[in-house]
């Protein structure tokens, strides 16, 4: 917590400049690297994360602030940013027609270490829904893709796991799959 609070302080100082204008929320420490001793291991620098909002909503993607974090206070900066056009609005895909596609969506996980579930679902249950801004990894990409995020649960006879649904939400009279 100490860390997180001494990166937050840290980054209200970065967020003078022109290029972090806009809404972050801190994810806290995304990873930690460690070094291996044949005593054991030592935590060396803990990474905490910072993501940008657009309207309250988390960019997914390479907008980020990612502070390392040591013993002696800050190890380094890693900043990455896109410019985005804005390019007026699309009609969003209804949530309903999301929950209709959550069988046959865009991308879909399984969590199902150590549950026992294998095979075809016969029984998927959406338990939350977000709206995420995806960006789409290019070099230049200067668009945000909105996407429905569905996660719940998954069962059939063989167990239950977590599952998490992605459906774009753009109408599909505007894409297309090449």
């Amino acid at each position: 917590e100490e860390l997180i609070e001494q990166a937050k302080s840290m980054f209200e100082k970065l967020s003078t400049l022109p290029l972090l204008e806009g809404e972050y929320e801190c994810l806290g420490i995304g990873s930690t690297q460690t070094v291996q001793f044949k005593e054991g291991s030592m935590a060396v620098k803990k990474r905490v994360c910072f993501r940008r909002l657009i309207d309250g909503t988390r960019v997914i993607g390479s907008d980020l602030v990612d502070i390392y974090m040591c013993e002696d206070g800050v190890a380094d900066i890693y900043m990455y940013f896109y410019d985005y056009t804005k390019t007026g609005e699309l009609p969003m895909l209804s949530l309903e027609d999301a929950f209709d596609r959550v069988k046959d969506p865009d991308a879909f996980s399984l969590k199902s270490e150590g549950t026992g579930f294998s095979g075809e679902a016969d029984l998927l249950t959406v338990e939350r829904v977000k709206l995420l801004f995806v960006n789409q990894y290019s070099d230049g990409c200067t668009i945000l893709q909105p996407v429905f995020n569905l996660m719940g649960t998954v069962e059939n006879e063989t167990g239950k796991a977590e599952f998490s649904s992605k459906v774009i939400a753009i109408p599909e009279k505007y894409t297309y799959t090449e």
